[in-house]
C-alpha cells in the first residue's frame, strides 16, 4: 500500500518560517477574524485585526 502525501497545511508552514524568524506577520494576522476576544491573567480584552495587532503579535 502507498503512503499518502500530505501537503502541510498553512498554519504549518507559518509555524515553521516564525521559528526560523522569517514569519510574513500580514499572513499571520490573515489566520484571525477582523474583532476577536483575548483573555489572559491580566484580564479579557477585544481587539481588531488591524496594524497594532500585528506589531503585538510580533513583539510577542
Amino acid at each position: 500500500m502507498e503512503a499518502a502525501v500530505v501537503k502541510p497545511s498553512n498554519g504549518t508552514r507559518l509555524f515553521g518560517q516564525a521559528l526560523a524568524g522569517e514569519v510574513d506577520m500580514v499572513e499571520v494576522a490573515s489566520l484571525y477574524a477582523s474583532d476577536f476576544i483575548a483573555a489572559g491573567p491580566t484580564g479579557v480584552r477585544t481587539g481588531r485585526n488591524d496594524g497594532k495587532l500585528r506589531q503585538a503579535m510580533a513583539q510577542g
